[in-house]
C-alpha cells in the first residue's frame, strides 16, 4: 500500500527547503476546485521545475532512489527520469479530498512512484490512505516521507491547528537500469 521512510537530513536542510515555501514567485493557488489548500501544483511550471532540480541536487535524491528501488524491486537510475514536484500548505481548516495521481487527460503513463514529504506537520495524524471504504491514517512526523503507487487514493483531513501544515509532493517516472 505505502512505505514510510525517514529523511535523515530533514533538520540540516530545513532552512534550504523553507526558502522555497517563502518564495514569492511560487504563485500559490488552490490546485483544483474541491481542494481547500494552497499549492504550486498546476499554476507555476517553471517554479516547480526549479524546485524539482533543487530536490535532486540534495540528499533527498538518495532517499528517492532508495525508496523507488525498494518499491519497484530493481535498482533505479535517474539518468532518464521524469520528475514532477510541488509544494502544498494547509492552513487552519484546510484539507484535501481523497484523490490518486492518475491523470486521465494525459497521454503519458502513470507515475512509477509518488510521494508526500511531511515538511512541517501538526502533532495529530491528518494524512490518510483509503483501503476500501476505510481511511487508514499514518503517524506522519516532520521529516517523514510516504511513498505510494499512483493508483492509491489518499487525502488530508482538515487541519485543526493554527500552525500551517507544509508538504512536498511529487511523481517519478523511472527508466529501468540496464546495468
Amino acid at each position: 500500500m505505502y512505505q514510510l521512510e525517514r529523511f535523515e537530513q530533514h533538520e540540516s536542510l530545513k532552512e534550504d527547503f523553507q526558502k522555497w515555501f517563502d518564495d514569492t514567485s511560487a504563485n500559490w493557488m488552490n490546485p483544483w476546485p474541491s481542494c481547500n489548500a494552497i499549492s504550486t501544483y498546476r499554476n507555476n511550471q517553471q517554479f516547480n521545475r526549479s524546485f524539482a532540480n533543487f530536490l535532486l541536487s540534495t540528499s533527498f535524491q538518495d532517499l528517492l532512489k532508495k525508496a523507488a528501488s525498494k518499491q519497484l524491486g530493481y535498482k533505479v537510475s535517474f539518468a532518464k527520469t521524469k520528475f514532477h514536484s510541488w509544494l502544498n500548505v494547509y492552513e487552519n481548516n484546510f484539507f484535501q479530498e481523497p484523490h490518486d495521481h492518475l491523470n486521465p487527460n494525459d497521454d503519458e503513463p502513470p507515475p512509477d512512484v509518488c510521494f508526500s514529504y511531511f515538511f512541517e506537520v501538526p502533532d495529530e495524524p491528518l494524512f490518510f490512505f483509503l483501503k476500501g471504504d476505510k481511511q487508514h491514517y499514518i503517524n506522519e512526523e516532520n521529516g517523514t516521507v510516504a511513498f505510494f503507487d499512483a493508483t492509491q487514493y489518499h487525502g488530508v483531513d482538515m487541519n485543526p491547528e493554527d500552525q500551517p501544515r507544509k508538504t512536498v509532493s511529487g511523481n517519478l517516472w523511472i527508466v529501468k537500469n540496464n546495468d
